[in-house]
């Protein structure tokens, strides 16, 4: 619905208020409470580990909707708990229907990690460098991380300042092979293992394939890196 039909329904809405004096109205501020339970209900569902504070926005009091002879209805998209601003459609089911939708503003706050000092981009995260702080958060979009092993061993992606919240965005698997490395190779099948000098042609992160060369026998295969200067290959 564009701004010009929005405000023509509305304008819609009050001169027929005006044209039925007397009609029992809905009270708009039971709305507006209702509403904010049902926000605080579904998103205390959805994010039980934070604490939310949810404000919905005053509803004009010139609005004139009839009283509605059924309890309402609140709906919302699932995806929206995870943004700051929300909208939510109240409707009435009853022998005068209708339905409008207010908004609302969300706050989060909960536990995320930070980075204890400047970071500079590709360094490689230890327990030094990190730390868990409470903090409001605008928006869940899931990137946010509140565990510090989520981070540990992983490369930045950007430099970062002390104080900053990391977000799993901000971090990269690092890198764990260099081209031109000695590595071992791993080739394992059934349960049997069998362990080779070989070569890295190619730089690589944990999870990755490589290719490597086996030093005794100059083949040139694909392996999965597995650590630092460790390579598998299963068979």
């Amino acid at each position: 619905m564009g701004v010009r039909s929005f405000y023509h329904t509305i304008t819609l809405w009050l001169a027929l208020a005006s044209a039925s004096y007397g009609q029992s109205w809905h009270p708009m501020t039971e709305v507006r409470q209702q509403a904010t339970s049902f926000l605080n209900n579904s998103i205390q569902k959805r994010f039980p580990d934070y604490k939310t504070t949810v404000s919905v926005n005053s509803i004009d009091q010139r609005l004139r909707l009839s009283k509605c002879d059924n309890p309402l209805t609140y709906t919302l998209h699932e995806q929206s708990l995870r943004a700051s601003n929300v909208t939510v459609k109240a409707q009435c089911m009853g022998i005068k229907p209708w339905s409008f939708y207010l908004t609302a503003k969300v706050t989060h706050e909960g536990v995320v990690l930070v980075a204890n000092r400047d970071l500079a981009r590709h360094e490689t995260l230890s327990s030094a460098d990190v730390r868990l702080e409470t903090r409001k958060i605008s928006s869940m979009n899931g990137n946010n991380l509140s565990q510090t092993t989520s981070a540990l061993g992983l490369q930045t992606k950007k430099a970062l300042r002390a104080g900053e919240v990391i977000k799993s965005t901000h971090l990269t698997a690092a890198q764990v092979v260099s081209k031109g490395d000695h590595v071992t190779i791993t080739a394992i099948n059934q349960g049997i293992s069998v362990a080779a000098a070989g070569t890295a042609m190619t730089h690589g992160k944990v999870g990755e394939q490589i290719r490597v060369q086996n030093d005794r026998t100059e083949r040139i295969v694909k392996a999965r890196v597995v650590g630092a200067g460790q390579v598998e290959i299963r068979l």
